[in-house]
Formats: C-alpha cells, sequence, structure tokens
C-alpha cells in the first residue's frame, strides 16, 4: 500500500528534500505574487508509541485488505511482550505492549502509514494554498506535518480537522511545539487556535 501523496517519507525517491522544495516554491511564490501563505507546523506527541492496532485493523476493512492478511497482522501484534536487558543480563517478558508500532519491524511504517493517510483524507484539499490549478493543503513527513492554506480561516479550518481526525486515531497534538508562520512581502499576523490556545507565530523558516 502506497503512502498518499502529500507524504514524503517511506516512499522510493522521496525525501525531507522534498518536503522542503515544495515549501520553498510556495515562498517563493507567494512573494512574487503577493498572495499570503499560512501555514502551521504541526508536532504530535509519540506519534508512533500511540498507534492502535484496532485503528490500524479498521483502516485495513475500510480498504478492503482480504481478512486472512487482516488475521496475521492481528496476531502478530497482539500480546506483544518486551524484555529489559542490562549488564548482559536479560530479563523475562515483563511488559504486555498495547500501543505503538516496534523498531525495525517491516510492517511498522505501513501501520503508521495507514494512521497518518486517514487524517490526510479528512483534511479538506480545496483549502490550501494554490499553486496554479492544483491546491496544496498539507506536506508530511512522517509524523512532521505542514498544513497550508491561503487564508487565516482556511488555516484555521485545517487545524481544527487535523485535530478532530488526530484525536479519533489516539493522536496528540502538541500544543507547545505546534507553530504558526506567514510567507508574504510584508510581515502579516496569523491568529490560530486550538483547545482555547493561541498558537505562537513564528517570524521566520528556520
Amino acid at each position: 500500500m502506497q503512502p498518499r501523496e502529500e507524504q514524503q517519507d517511506f516512499r522510493k525517491y522521496r525525501s525531507t528534500t522534498d518536503a522542503i522544495f515544495i515549501v520553498r516554491q510556495i515562498a517563493e511564490k507567494s512573494i512574487e505574487f503577493n498572495n499570503t501563505a499560512y501555514f502551521c507546523f504541526v508536532d504530535l506527541t509519540k506519534a508512533f508509541d500511540r498507534v492502535k492496532l484496532a485503528d490500524v485493523i479498521e483502516c485495513l476493512r475500510e480498504r478492503e485488505v482480504p481478512e486472512q492478511i487482516i488475521k496475521v497482522i492481528r496476531e502478530l501484534n497482539t500480546d506483544t511482550t518486551a524484555r529489559i536487558r542490562s549488564n548482559n543480563q536479560t530479563s523475562r517478558p515483563i511488559i504486555i505492549i498495547k500501543n505503538g508500532v516496534r523498531q525495525r519491524d517491516s510492517l511498522s511504517p505501513m501501520r503508521f502509514n495507514l494512521i497518518m493517510d486517514k487524517i490526510i483524507a479528512n483534511l479538506p484539499k480545496e483549502l490550501g494554498y494554490r499553486m496554479g490549478n492544483d491546491p496544496i493543503h498539507i506536506i508530511c513527513y512522517a509524523d512532521d506535518t505542514a498544513l497550508i492554506a491561503d487564508s487565516e480561516e482556511n488555516l484555521q479550518t485545517l487545524l481544527l480537522r487535523f485535530d478532530q481526525m488526530a484525536e479519533r486515531l489516539n493522536m496528540e497534538i502538541s500544543l507547545n511545539k505546534t507553530k504558526s508562520l506567514t510567507i508574504s512581502r510584508n510581515y502579516t499576523n496569523c491568529e490560530v487556535e486550538l483547545k482555547g490556545t493561541s498558537i505562537e507565530q513564528v517570524p521566520k523558516l528556520n
């Protein structure tokens, strides 16, 4: 299962370079044509640790994956235990892991992508910043996410819709680490909020 076009990680021939290129193109065009671009850089708290098997299975069924495959994935990820190793000694299995994806597990990227794909699919693309005829509303690299809009109102809507689906899938936005940014010829204020907290606007893209 291929990730969505908006996801730059876990894909052949894609990298952070592609995500940065898209952001830079939007920045250049917004200044050239004097159209303000509104960004919100969303930080998900411990995203890989919060993936729930039940949500993954629901996503697989929505994609009409055969039940035999779903059964194998469920069995591989049910009653998972962990051991602690210290001073060259390994404990007996003592921790039952109910959420999250395992490191170096070949299925882990797929499980995480199913969750992110569902969040992305919930966002109205028409609210994005328009490059030609194609609006760009979100760019992802794994769990690093940039929401992009052509107005403060549309950015607020994208953030609320992102949070709505993220919460349904056991994901949590870090309000302290999530930032907004505007790019234009002149400084433009951006006031977006989430759960009664104003999202800090940063002055530049680092």
